[in-house]
This record gives structure tokens, C-alpha cells and sequence, in this order.
């Protein structure tokens, strides 16, 4: 199976994982993974094509998957995020590190919004 290349990030190329969240056949939550790594990947404008990117620790995504972490908490724990504007292609993307800080809180699932499995090949994975 062919992994579908996402992202470019300090040199490592991200793979799309898992959707956890679509919204008109797009994905906008969602797992993708380097060589060693998991990101999660939130759309934060789906006509501007422009992504907020974070990378938890494993049990941090478990913690969500199984609904213990809420959606916007995994985000806000991490100490910097990666704001991605999409290119013409993943080459062209613009990447840039930022401090939570500067994060754009209205782009941020809803405060206390916890991830519910939605089928059963998700509670598989």
C-alpha cells in the first residue's frame, strides 16, 4: 500500500495515518506519521488551505483516540506548533515553527470536545 506524502516538516516526510475527522469528504483531524513519529494534523482553513500541526507523544494520542484528552487539550500541551500554508505542491508549501502562544485559538476544536470513535475500523486501529 501506498502511504499518501502530506507534508514536508524539518526535512521529514509525513504520511497520512489515520482520518479521525472528515468534513465533506475532507479530511480536517487527522494522524499522520514520519519514519519514527506521530502528527496530528488539523485543517484550520479548508479554502485557504492552511494546517496547524503538532506533534504529541504516542500516549497522548491514545488518551484522545480513547476519549481521556480532549481534541483542543492535545494541541495546547505541546510547546510549538507548525503553521503550513499549502503550496502548489508539498515542495512549495510554506512551513513555519511557532510558540503555542500564537496559535489561532478560534480554529481550535471547541473547549471539553473529546474524540468519539466512529467505526469500527477506527476502533480497530
Amino acid at each position: 500500500m501506498n502511504k499518501e506524502l502530506c507534508f514536508i516538516i524539518d526535512k521529514r516526510k509525513l504520511y497520512l495515518e489515520k482520518v479521525l475527522v472528515e468534513y465533506n469528504d475532507i479530511p480536517i483531524f487527522y494522524l499522520c506519521r514520519s519514519e519514527e513519529e506521530y502528527y496530528l494534523v488539523l485543517c484550520s482553513n479548508i479554502e485557504e488551505e492552511k494546517y496547524i500541526i503538532v506533534k504529541p507523544a504516542k500516549l497522548e494520542v491514545l488518551d484522545m483516540l480513547n476519549g481521556e484528552l480532549a481534541m483542543r487539550d492535545i494541541i495546547l500541551h505541546q510547546e510549538s506548533f507548525w503553521e503550513v500554508s499549502a503550496g502548489e505542491d508539498i515542495s512549495q508549501d510554506r512551513v513555519e515553527i511557532k510558540p503555542i502562544d500564537q496559535i489561532e485559538y478560534e480554529a481550535l476544536p471547541y473547549e471539553n470536545t473529546f474524540y468519539e470513535i466512529p467505526s469500527p475500523d477506527m476502533e480497530e486501529y
